[in-house]
């Protein structure tokens, strides 16, 4: 019985213990679905990777890229599968065909929560040759979803 009580009381300070040395620790909550998907930026090589940014959602900024390719900055409100996110030019799954130049940033929200991220996202330009060369309103041949 003795050696019971005693094995008890361990856990219980092993416990109280934790709570002292990792008081920072937070317990991981379910993430929120995505709520928001919308092309934030457009830039090129052609340009400088100098940022372009549409005036108000789904809107074209009005920007014609230039040089080798075009990188897009992809706003994400909640969350999707890691690597799930798919590229379409004209109804062609193009993600295996491209890169992130840059790493994904995290969108904190009250309380740094991350609420969603931004995707970097190069594509050639070559995949627009069937377009208007150049002109942001020819990247309207662009689809981008989260696998579902």
């Amino acid at each position: 019985m003795r050696t019971k009580k005693i094995s008890v009381i361990s856990v219980l300070i092993g416990l109280v213990a934790t709570l002292f040395i990792l008081p920072n620790v937070t317990f991981a909550q379910e993430a929120p679905p995505l709520t928001y998907l919308n092309i934030a930026a457009i830039t090129s090589d052609g340009d400088n990777y100098q940022w372009h940014y549409p005036e108000s959602e789904f809107l074209n900024t009005g920007y014609t890229a230039s040089g080798n390719e075009v990188i897009l900055a992809i706003y994400i409100e909640g969350f999707i599968l890691r690597n799930s996110l798919r590229v379409f030019v004209d109804d062609v799954d193009i993600t295996n065909e491209i890169y992130e130049p840059l790493p994904r940033e995290d969108i904190l929200g009250p309380g740094n929560l991350v609420t969603g991220f931004i995707y970097y996202k190069a594509i050639p330009l070559s995949y627009f040759e069937n377009e208007n060369i150049g002109k942001s309103d020819s990247l309207q041949g662009i689809f981008i979803a989260p696998l579902m």
